[in-house]
């Protein structure tokens, strides 16, 4: 069995290290390079860091969660852990993933706005 901590910290370092490439490419290199201009996202660049931040920590506890649950004896305490270290890391992952979903929703915005000024 693993050890809670090295779980937790092994998670917190990939976690982190996926949010901030995913923070770099959508802030700052796709407006770089005009795929969309900065001012079109920059409202959700602070709340982008703290989602980023605590969806890896989110995740990190929920890994130590279930590390935790294999050493339980009771198999329904185990599958109530089990189920709640999913949800939780389905929350954690929105948060991590949060840059992407706004660059896509900004991408297509832009799309749509160049297919609009086209046709016209």
């Amino acid at each position: 069995m693993k050890d809670p901590s090295q779980a937790l910290r092994k998670d917190i370092k990939l976690c982190l290290s996926t949010w901030i490439v995913l923070e770099i490419l959508c802030f700052g290199v796709m407006p770089l390079i005009r795929i969309y201009t900065f001012e079109t996202i920059g409202f959700w660049f602070i709340p982008s860091i703290i989602f980023g931040l605590l969806g890896a920590v989110i995740i990190a506890i929920s890994t130590g969660a279930v590390v935790e649950a294999q050493n339980l004896s009771s198999p329904t305490k185990r599958l109530i852990r089990f189920w709640g270290a999913r949800i939780l890391s389905i929350v954690g992952f929105v948060g991590i993933s949060f840059p992407l979903t706004v660059a896509l929703i900004a991408f297509g915005r832009t799309l749509h706005e160049l297919s609009t000024s086209s046709g016209t």
